[in-house]
């Protein structure tokens, strides 16, 4: 439980994460081995391999017509710790006890990053004495790491439906607002809309609840929605300049040539050029930046910049398959999404509960209508690993008798 809990606990640390990962890789390792009948016989287990495999095979595709062979066969083989790591989760949190507890601890973390970053926003240091990265909140990710609000507005699920469980309403609110100006302040416009995808589904979750206290429900909404980004507006300067500057990226000439939306223009054009070239099976997983100089459109300021400047990735889940992976990779996230709305489809009521705050979270990861960080990088696929790993698990029905075997066995084992 600890170990599958320290994969957030050490999502800001960098590198750090990768310990419990490949503790849990070893660990999935020795399942496999001693217990190989008792896991294929989970159905939850079924389905995250299979998954797994959806997104996974298309990268292995793609490495014969890779730019950059051994950066892609990296990418390939790395990746496979996701897979044992996640036999690891699904096997450890196949009781329906294990979910809560892990549930607990995750919104236990995510406050304890809402007020940490709330003490940053308020007196200019978190509770660690680190200062804002260049302007916008980093909170514990530090400086020079600007992904809190895009992870945390990816988090936020699983901080909202634990405290929806145990407390009153007006506490949820309470943090839902908290939580929001967080992202907002953080200053991440991925993170905005992670953020709101977020509320829409957990609204979609509660309608019956909302419907019944509509007045309520309303008020709250239009504090949550207007009157708290009105406000971070007026009184958080990152906020106010980032807002600012969308608008004049969206209105002002200067959006094509010198501001972020700018450059991800002259982005889009070189990656739609890279699928229409490789539409099979792409330029090789996180090949995307190896590739760029031959796809660049013409007249690309920053390619033409001394020294030239090359994108890392497309910074669109979608394109960033397609032009890596191609339609193949493509192909594969759509059965992979398939696969996990199926099992939530079938699931009974208690089990779709469980799954809610993973289920969420997995949408406002992989909403298409977003920007993203880069689908195969390590900290993205981090987070999207385990909330597919753990989604999985909580789909598990009471153990069956040859996972309880399995259990009483790896327990007693030396």
């Amino acid at each position: 439980m600890l170990l599958i809990w320290a994969c957030l606990v050490l999502l800001p640390f960098g590198r750090l994460v990768e310990v419990p990962v490949l503790c849990m890789a070893v660990a999935g390792i020795v399942l496999l081995l001693r217990h190989r009948a008792a896991l294929v016989a989970m159905a939850p287990m079924r389905t995250f391999v299979l998954v797994f495999a959806a997104m996974w095979l298309p990268m292995v595709l793609s490495l014969p017509d890779a730019v950059s062979p051994q950066r892609t066969t990296i990418v390939v083989v790395n990746h496979l710790r996701f897979a044992l790591s996640g036999v690891f989760i699904v096997w450890a949190l196949a009781r329906p006890r294990a979910c809560q507890r892990l549930l607990a601890l995750c919104g236990c973390l995510l406050a304890f990053w809402v007020v940490d970053a709330g003490v940053q926003l308020a007196l200019g240091v978190d509770l660690l004495g680190r200062e804002p990265s260049r302007g916008r909140l980093s909170g514990l990710f530090g400086a020079g790491s600007r992904k809190l609000g895009t992870t945390l507005g990816v988090l936020v699920p699983l901080l909202w439906i634990f405290v929806q469980e145990r407390y009153r309403p007006w506490v949820l609110w309470l943090t839902i607002a908290a939580s929001v100006l967080i992202v907002l302040a953080a200053g991440a416009r991925a993170g905005w809309v992670s953020a709101l995808v977020c509320g829409i589904a957990f609204a979609w979750l509660n309608r019956e609840h909302l419907l019944r206290h509509r007045g309520r429900a309303l008020a709250a909404a239009v504090v949550v929605v207007v009157v708290l980004p009105f406000a971070a507006y007026q009184t958080v300067p990152s906020v106010r300049q980032r807002v600012d500057q969308s608008i004049s990226e969206l209105t002002g000439r200067e959006a094509v040539q010198s501001s972020p939306l700018g450059h991800r223009a002259w982005i889009l054009k070189g990656a739609l050029a890279m699928i229409a070239a490789n539409p099979i099976n792409g330029v090789g997983a996180r090949g995307f930046r190896h590739a760029f100089p031959e796809y660049a459109a013409e007249g690309d300021p920053f390619v033409a910049q001394s020294p030239p400047i090359y994108p890392m990735h497309s910074h669109q889940l979608l394109v960033e398959i397609a032009s890596e992976t191609g339609l193949i990779g493509v192909a594969g996230l759509a059965l992979a999404l398939t696969l996990l709305a199926r099992e939530a489809w079938r699931a009974q009521p208690p089990v779709r509960a469980r799954i809610a705050p993973y289920g969420i979270a997995l949408c406002a990861a992989l909403v298409p209508f977003n920007t993203h960080l880069a689908i195969y990088s390590a900290h993205f696929s981090q987070i999207v690993w385990w909330l597919i790993a753990v989604y999985c698990a909580c789909l598990a029905h009471p153990p069956t008798q040859a996972h309880q075997g399995a259990c009483s066995t790896a327990r007693a084992a030396p």
